[in-house]
């Protein structure tokens, strides 16, 4: 399915959140669950990338194969987290 603000089979989340088609659906991982590989993300303090149209269970990691998306995708994050504002509350 093509969506708003997806391409070539990446979406950001917002886009299939809230009232999609995608609302309160479960998914069913094909095949054993892979063995866990604690010298990749996140354990490695690198960033994960997951196709979860191909891959939804995330069992591969394709961020070394996608870095335009990983940095586009970390660019984002640092512009929110530098435009958080705290709120202080008085007592």
């Amino acid at each position: 399915v093509q969506m708003k603000g997806c391409s070539g089979g990446w979406c950001y989340t917002n886009e299939i959140l809230n009232g999609s088609q995608y609302s309160n659906t479960t998914v069913q991982c094909p095949g054993p669950v892979p063995t866990l590989n604690y010298s990749a993300c996140p354990w490695n303090n690198k960033a994960c990338l997951y196709n979860v149209g191909q891959d939804p269970c995330e069992y591969k990691d394709v961020a070394a194969e996608n870095p335009q998306i990983v940095q586009k995708l970390y660019d984002r994050l640092a512009y929110y987290n530098a435009s958080i504002v705290t709120i202080a509350i008085k007592n």
